[in-house]
């Protein structure tokens, strides 16, 4: 369908009525912020939201109408759900607090399209926790599928689909009479749930039509008459999928049943899912009729014949890291309901390895340890991350951070390698800046607390040396060392404070200043990067906003011997510029994204110039500046405020977790 230069998709089963309503109710301004879409099993409720997603996706559709996040809140829990809510909106959060507080920072209007909360692992929690603060922000715009309460500020809108006005009755008709294919079944007795017409449409034709009886017809006999069609060879493996914790794809219903009664049990069953690619039997009158007529399965005995599918290594141990992350993850979510999930949850290989939703919700539910809070530590970068390898490494940086043994070495096939973390273990309060060292600190690293105190620690180890020696002012922000030795520190009133040594800084400053560099650099809050020469100082103006990081390296020497700097920054306009003082700086950005710098770092060495970056979300980018060579790209599950570059092929990255030094795979850069 095309309307004025938009393309919205078709919309079957008479549903033009519903369609139409949500399109209209987005458009107007003067309807209420949430709208809730209800309805029983079956009559089409997360169908119709993806179509709205889809139809709002189009870049012709009016910016009152476009989703800012779509989301399935299908096996969710609070903490999943708001990371992968906050992730889709560009916010970092780790709760729903910080969630709220971040969009009420940011301040502009959003729209929310969310589905399938009746399958979240928590849909009361999600509802009540998570999405009735963000209906108390004023800009926050919501379309929920739930069958429950919803508790928002403002009375919502509700769009009931078994309401006959919201589905054309009509059209409803000519869609069933396309699918029906001799089912005793009536389009009328069907209308208007599609759900119950997909099942209606596979009940063969001769069958008995409970209708017929002296009770009259129900459109609810529908299940009863379907299944007294199902031969009986044929019930196990519906039988099977009744124990499933979440929709099964045909290779896992095939686990549970085998591939020739699957086959054919998933011709008699409708999919579960609008790609009809997966089959489930959500809860309702279909599921009770097949869990009545067929003999009960052990929970346990579905979770043995799914590790029985795990991948096997020579020495016959499971291969998790070949093995399929959705497998992993109904493995898990099958030892859960089996009562048998510990020491799954108790191996941090397999934990990086599955599905980050389906560990999220085990550990919602069974709870954990020391292993438990890594992940959570972790959880939003692991729930965006689909490389298992990759996932190892940032749970490796969470759990060598409390500087004990954890049973997790270094994991083939990750770009990236965590070689130590510096976390609050060993520190007595959080790292707030830091620095690398020079002169006289050199191989050590200059980490300030959040008292101002400034200690060592050993580039090489991550080992804490010495504590408290030098003092900086209480809430400084950032902390630089200049090659002689000289350290200098940034006040949270945008005063420089030396505390070892002496050296020249830029004379002037435009504005209040925001960064320092190691060499002696200032950038300021009005975009503007200051660098000192004879007599004065050079200024670039090269940012909209702050200047929120920055970075410096000497260039190779020229043919006379010189060794030019270069300077990079980053600023609250999401970009990162480079400037070689006394010349223009470049125009365009050498990486941006739509988010806050929060961290740069430079390096210059034999093979060319080297980057490291971090944004306002969590994520790093570390690599060749070369636009033609590739580097990586990661998170570690919390905001990055500091980059320090000690090689071309080594990155510390400090967050409010601590020092983490991660070695590039030479793989990782061609």
């Amino acid at each position: 369908m095309n309307t004025t230069g938009r393309w919205i998709p078709p919309l079957a089963a008479g549903r033009r009525p519903a369609g139409r309503a949500l399109l209209a109710l987005l458009d107007d301004p003067r309807a209420p912020r949430t709208c809730r879409v209800t309805g029983p099993a079956g009559i089409g409720k997360t169908r119709l939201l993806t179509w709205l997603a889809t139809a709002c996706s189009d870049p012709a559709t009016p910016a009152r109408q476009r989703p800012d996040a779509a989301v399935s809140l299908a096996g969710t829990t609070v903490h999943s759900a708001t990371w992968t809510i906050a992730a889709r909106l560009g916010v970092w959060a780790r709760t729903p607090a910080e969630l709220v507080a971040g969009l009420r920072a940011a301040d502009r209007p959003r729209l929310l399209i969310l589905w399938d909360l009746n399958r979240s692992a928590e849909p009361e929690a999600v509802a009540g926790l998570l999405l009735g603060p963000l209906s108390d922000l004023p800009g926050v715009r919501m379309v929920v599928e739930s069958d429950g309460v919803l508790p928002v500020a403002d009375e919502p809108a509700v769009l009931a689909l078994d309401e006959p006005r919201w589905t054309d009755a009509g059209r409803f008709a000519s869609w069933y009479d396309r699918q029906r294919a001799g089912s005793p079944f009536t389009a009328e007795q069907v209308y208007p749930s599609p759900g119950l017409a997909l099942l209606a449409a596979r009940v063969p034709a001769g069958a008995a039509n409970p209708a017929d009886g002296p009770d009259g017809p129900a459109g609810a006999d529908v299940p009863a008459a379907w299944w007294a069609a199902v031969p009986d060879e044929v019930r196990p493996a519906f039988g099977a999928l009744t124990t499933a914790v979440r929709p099964l794809t045909r290779q896992e219903w095939s686990v549970l049943a085998g591939p020739e009664a699957v086959g054919r049990a998933a011709e008699l069953l409708p999919p579960d899912s609008p790609s009809g690619d997966t089959w489930w039997l959500p809860a309702g009158p279909l599921r009770q009729v097949v869990t009545d007529g067929t003999a009960p399965v052990d929970p346990a005995d579905v979770a043995r014949a799914l590790a029985g599918t795990v991948p096997r290594t020579a020495d016959r141990g499971p291969d998790l890291l070949s093995a399929d992350p959705g497998l992993l993850g109904l493995l898990l979510g099958q030892c859960v309901a089996a009562g048998m999930a510990d020491q799954l949850l108790e191996d941090p290989l397999f934990v990086a390895c599955a599905e980050p939703l389906a560990v999220a919700a085990a550990f919602g539910s069974v709870g954990g340890g020391r292993l438990h809070a890594a992940w959570h530590a972790a959880g939003p970068a692991l729930l965006g991350e689909r490389s298992g390898p990759v996932r190892a490494e940032m749970l490796r940086a969470r759990l060598a951070a409390d500087g004990t043994e954890h049973g997790l070495p270094p994991v083939p096939g990750a770009p990236w390698h965590v070689e130590w973390s510096c976390g609050p273990a060993q520190a007595e309060a959080p790292f707030v800046a830091a620095a690398l060292g020079r002169g006289p600190f050199d191989g050590r690293i200059l980490a300030a607390d959040d008292t101002g105190s400034v200690h060592l620690v050993d580039l090489a180890t991550g080992r804490l040396l010495d504590r408290g020696v030098l003092v900086g002012p209480e809430g400084l922000t950032a902390l630089t060392c200049y090659p002689d030795g000289t350290v200098a520190a940034l006040g949270p009133d945008g005063e420089v404070q030396l505390l070892a040594g002496d050296l020249r800084l830029p004379s002037s400053v435009a504005g209040r200043p925001t960064a320092l560099a190691h060499l002696p650099a200032v950038g300021d809050d009005t975009g503007t990067v200051h660098w000192p020469v004879s007599g004065g100082t050079s200024a670039e103006r090269l940012h909209q906003g702050a200047v929120t990081a920055l970075g410096a390296a000497l260039l190779p020497p020229d043919h006379d011997g010189v060794r030019a700097p270069l300077l990079v920054s980053g600023g609250a306009d999401g970009r990162v510029r480079a400037w070689r003082p006394g010349q223009p700086a470049l125009e365009s950005a050498v990486t941006e994204r739509g988010h806050r710098v929060t961290a740069v770092s430079v390096a210059a060495g034999p093979a060319g110039l080297f980057l490291a970056a971090a944004w306002a979300d969590g994520l790093v980018r570390f690599g060749p500046v070369d636009p033609a060579r590739r580097g990586v790209e990661f998170a570690l599950g919390a905001v990055v405020r500091t980059l320090l570059l000690p090689g071309p092929d080594h990155l510390v990255c400090l967050s409010p977790e601590g020092l983490t030094r991660i070695f590039l795979a030479p793989a990782a850069v061609v």
